[in-house]
This record gives structure tokens, sequence and C-alpha cells, in this order.
């Protein structure tokens, strides 16, 4: 048995993990002044973060592992049905020294998915 509190679950929803509504910790128009960068920040997730305000990118060889109640084990995220990835991207977003949120993209033929909004924080 586990505590489903403590951990970060898939969740299936058509807003991405964005809700207008809700209370944000950065301003949504604040990230147009961010730059891009290549690679992925040191830290910022648990401890404060040495890398400058961006949004960085990078590829990863796949989707992050999530806790699946049901079998109670760590599990990788895969792609439903057919649809197949050439190229899995990374993007975190630290602003004030901290990750303020992740994405997941897939090449999916030809075009960029959003596939994952990662909403994992320190206290889950």
């Amino acid at each position: 048995m586990t505590n489903p509190g403590v951990f970060c679950t898939m969740i299936k929803d058509s807003i991405y993990g964005y809700n207008p509504g809700a209370e944000n910790y950065w301003k949504v128009n604040s990230i147009t002044s961010l730059p891009i960068i290549k690679g992925i920040p040191v830290k910022g997730f648990c401890e404060e973060s040495t890398s400058k305000n961006g949004v960085y990118a990078s590829k990863v060889k796949r989707f992050p592992k999530y806790y699946d109640h049901n079998q109670e084990k760590m599990v990788q995220y895969r792609l439903p049905g057919k649809l197949k990835t050439s190229q899995v991207m990374k993007v975190v977003v630290v602003v004030d020294k901290w990750i303020k949120k992740q994405f997941y993209f897939a090449l999916i033929d030809k075009k960029w998915y959003l596939i994952i909004s990662d909403d994992c924080d320190c206290s889950a």
C-alpha cells in the first residue's frame, strides 16, 4: 500500500496543467522575456539553481517515469496506441533560481506536440 500524497502521478486532461484561474508562482507573460538556452539547468527542483533565468531545452531519450498505483511501482510513460516519436524534447522553465515548469514534447510526423506538463514539485 502506498500513500498517494507523496508521488507524482499521471493525470490526463485537456489543459496541460495550465489553470488560468489558479494562483501562479510566476506571471504568465514574464516567460516572453526569458532567453532560450540549450541544455538543462543545474538544480532548481528541491534546492536553488545556480543557473540563470531561462527556458532550457534539451533532447532526452525518453519520457519521465511516474508512479502507477495499480501496479505499485514506477513505470515508463509511453505514447498511446500506434503513435511513434523520433525525438523527445524536455523544456524546463527556471525563474528566480527555481524550476517553475517542465514540459515534454514529442516529434511525431515532423511536428512537435506537447505530451506532458510535469507539475511535480519537491513536496510530492
